[in-house]
């Protein structure tokens, strides 16, 4: 299974960064909203994305983050992070008190999503291929 979900990395990433982009974690809630500081000081250094007071973070300042991100699918399970030097700090900042990263990953809607429209099809392929039947 995890195979056939490796070959949708893009996807995966596509879809943690609509979480982000909203301002939300992998439980689905509002991470943050942006202050007046923030979004003058956004304004001054010409951030990727606006920072208006008030509005969710969306986690595009200098666009590194996003375009860092990737997957990585071991044998137990599937993990999105990102090479931006300071991918790190942002886990580590927006975990829960126990550490848990609630950043990068999925929202219980975005991983059904995943599985419907993509990797149940892929299994669906590979058992028909497998026992040489129809589709």
């Amino acid at each position: 299974m995890l195979r056939a979900a490796s070959r949708f990395e893009a996807y995966l990433v596509d879809l943690n960064q609509i979480q982000l982009e909203s301002g939300l974690n992998i439980r689905g809630e509002v991470i943050g909203t942006y202050s007046a500081a923030t979004e003058q000081i956004a304004d001054r250094e010409g951030t990727v994305e606006p920072k208006n007071a008030g509005s969710a973070y969306n986690f595009q300042w200098t666009g590194e983050l996003f375009a860092g991100m990737f997957v990585t699918f071991t044998s137990e399970y599937i993990e999105i992070f990102s090479r931006a030097p300071h991918a790190e700090l942002v886990r580590e900042k927006y975990s829960t008190l126990f550490g848990e990263n609630v950043i990068f990953g999925l929202t219980q809607e975005s991983l059904i999503e995943f599985v419907e429209l993509k990797l149940l099809p892929e299994i669906r392929k590979y058992v028909c291929q497998t026992l040489n039947i129809a589709a």
